[in-house]
């Protein structure tokens, strides 16, 4: 979807793709000035999903869960292009996302807001050296981790790498969340509209796990077996996107974030 070469991983032609959607129809500040900006770099802008609630639901439900937890230090995994840190001015901000993608969202941050101080992370969230890179930005204080439309793309190997390396920094208060995605709900895979937009994020990010489904029940007993405590929080609903259909509806009244803490 973008003319930028990702030499690690394909993945990285989904990153604005989140961004047009909200950018289309929600009230979510700084969607068009990114989305306009990544049109000045060359990225492609292809028509929106139709599906903007989903999108809105979770980038909403994010911020509604770290300014309801209190915490103020703040690292976003697999950031792409959304717009948080410049809509949470006071959290020390932290993002981690392949080279090509931080190179462009530094660029567009500093321009809309040149003030905004942010601290980006290149690297493969997989790889330990990228953890390195974390550790030396953090302070000693509550911590929250989060990785928004980005645990769909993880199979258990990969959760369990993640749990390793994000247990340490949330100790002591933090907490560690993703939102529910239809991955995580096989029962939505029958609706042939949702069905088309997993395969359809599958074929441009050329990963799998986005259509190899597995259930609440058993995707709970592989966080709990990596030592994590489970909280569930009802997905965000006051959507302002007017494609906000009945089936969005029964979506999101099945949907309920993962809200991890240590054992």
């Amino acid at each position: 979807m973008t003319k930028i070469q990702n030499k690690s991983d394909p993945i990285v032609r989904t990153s604005h793709l989140p961004l047009i959607d909200l950018a289309s129809s929600t009230d979510i500040p700084f969607c068009k000035s990114i989305v306009d900006e990544l049109a000045k770099l060359g990225y492609e802008i292809p028509d929106p999903t139709g599906k903007a609630w989903l999108a809105e639901s979770r980038y909403k439900g994010s911020e509604r869960i770290i300014f309801e937890s209190g915490i103020t230090q703040v690292i976003e995994l697999g950031a792409g292009f959304t717009p948080h840190s410049l809509n949470m001015p006071k959290v020390k901000y932290i993002e981690v996302d392949f080279p090509e993608t931080i190179k462009a969202k530094k660029k567009i941050v500093s321009k809309i807001n040149p003030l905004r101080k942010v601290t980006y992370i290149s690297g493969e969230i997989f790889e330990d050296s990228t953890w390195e890179k974390i550790q030396k930005h953090l302070v000693k204080r509550p911590t929250v981790v989060f990785c928004e439309g980005f645990m769909q793309y993880t199979n258990p190997q990969k959760r369990k790498y993640l749990t390793k390396k994000i247990l340490p920094i949330i100790q002591g208060g933090g907490i560690w969340f993703f939102e529910d995605s239809l991955t995580f709900h096989p029962e939505f895979s029958n609706i042939s509209e949702l069905r088309a937009l997993s395969e359809r994020m599958k074929r441009i990010s050329k990963n799998k796990q986005l259509t190899n489904y597995i259930t609440q029940e058993d995707l709970t007993k592989e966080l709990e077996s990596y030592g994590l405590n489970i909280q569930r929080k009802p997905s965000f609903n006051e959507i302002s996107s007017p494609d906000y259909s009945q089936e969005g509806k029964i979506v999101l009244g099945n949907f309920k974030n993962w809200i991890l803490t240590g054992s």
